[in-house]
C-alpha cells in the first residue's frame, strides 16, 4: 500500500477541511515559533531535524483543534464566532508566553479561582501578557471578518459530511495528544495538557480538621507527625506580589497601603 492510498483511507476520518483562515493559522503558528526562536528569554530552540518535525507537527495539531471544534457547528456565524473565540485563546496563550517567559499552566487559574476576578489579580494578569502579541487579535478578527463577508474566508471550513465519524476519531486522537509524552510547540495543546496533569498527577492534599494546627500532624504519609507538649506560636507572613504600582495607593478610608515601605522605595524599586 503506497502513501497516497493510506491517506485516502484515513481521509473520511480526519476532521480537517482547510479554509483561508486555517491556512493563515498555520502561517501564524510558524511566525510564533520564529519569534520563540529569536527570543532566548522564552526558551529559544536550535534548528535540527527533530525541530523541523515539531514545527510542522504543531501546525497540524493547531489546525486540527480548530477543525475539531468547528465540527460541532453548522450555522455560518456561529461557526465563525467559535473560530474567533479559539484564535482569542491562542493569542492569549502566546501573549502570556512572551509576557511571562513561560507557558500558561491551568493550575495557576484553578488555585486562584476565588480571587482571579479581583482588581489586583486582573491587573497582575494584564501585566503578564505581551502587548505586541495581544495587538494581533483585533487585527486578525477585523481582517477576517471583512473577508468572511466578502469571500467566506472562515466559514469555508464548515464540514457537512461524516461529522460523527470525524468527531469520534478526532476526539480520540486529541485525547491521545493530551496524554502523549511527545513534545509539542502548539501553545494551546500545551495549555490543555496541564489540565490532566493538574487533576491526575499525584500531589499533596492535606485535609485538616477544625482547630487543628496545619502541618503539625496529618494522615498523609509524606508528613511526620510530631507530638508537641505545648503548641508553638506560628506566624505566617505572606507577600504575594508587590511592585511600584501600589506605593501611592490608599484604601477606602484614605489610609496608605504601604506607609512603612516609602522610606526604602528608591533603593528597592531601582535595584
Amino acid at each position: 500500500m503506497n502513501l497516497k492510498n493510506m491517506f485516502s483511507r484515513f481521509k473520511p476520518y480526519f476532521p480537517i477541511n482547510m479554509s483561508p483562515f486555517l491556512w493563515f493559522l498555520a502561517l501564524l503558528q510558524f511566525y510564533y515559533l520564529y519569534e520563540v526562536f529569536v527570543t532566548d528569554d522564552t526558551g529559544g530552540f536550535s534548528f535540527n531535524f527533530s525541530t523541523i518535525f515539531y514545527i510542522i507537527w504543531s501546525q497540524v495539531t493547531i489546525v486540527f483543534l480548530f477543525s475539531l471544534v468547528g465540527l460541532l457547528f453548522q450555522r455560518r456565524w456561529l461557526y465563525v464566532s467559535i473560530q474567533f473565540f479559539l484564535i482569542a485563546l491562542y493569542t492569549l496563550s502566546v501573549a502570556y508566553h512572551f509576557g511571562s517567559n513561560e507557558l500558561f499552566d491551568i493550575s495557576i487559574f484553578i488555585d486562584n479561582l476565588t480571587i482571579v476576578f479581583s482588581e489586583n489579580a486582573l491587573e497582575v494578569m494584564y501585566y503578564s501578557l505581551d502587548e505586541y502579541a495581544l495587538s494581533f487579535l483585533p487585527k486578525i478578527i477585523g481582517v477576517f471578518l471583512i473577508f468572511e463577508l466578502w469571500k467566506r474566508a472562515v466559514s469555508k471550513g464548515i464540514q457537512t459530511k461524516d461529522r460523527l465519524k470525524k468527531g469520534v476519531f478526532g476526539l480520540v486522537f486529541y485525547m491521545f495528544l493530551l496524554f502523549s509524552p511527545l513534545d509539542s510547540y502548539d501553545p494551546l495543546l500545551n495549555v490543555f495538557r496541564t489540565i490532566p496533569n493538574y487533576f491526575f498527577s499525584p500531589s499533596l492534599r492535606v485535609n485538616l480538621e477544625p482547630e487543628q494546627y496545619p502541618l503539625l500532624s496529618s494522615d498523609t504519609e509524606q508528613f511526620i507527625s510530631i507530638d508537641y507538649k505545648e503548641k508553638p506560636f506560628i506566624f505566617l507572613i505572606i507577600v504575594e506580589f508587590l511592585n511600584q504600582s501600589v506605593l501611592h495607593k490608599r484604601n477606602e478610608a484614605g489610609v496608605e497601603i504601604t506607609p512603612l515601605f516609602k522610606p526604602i522605595r528608591v533603593p528597592i524599586c531601582n535595584a
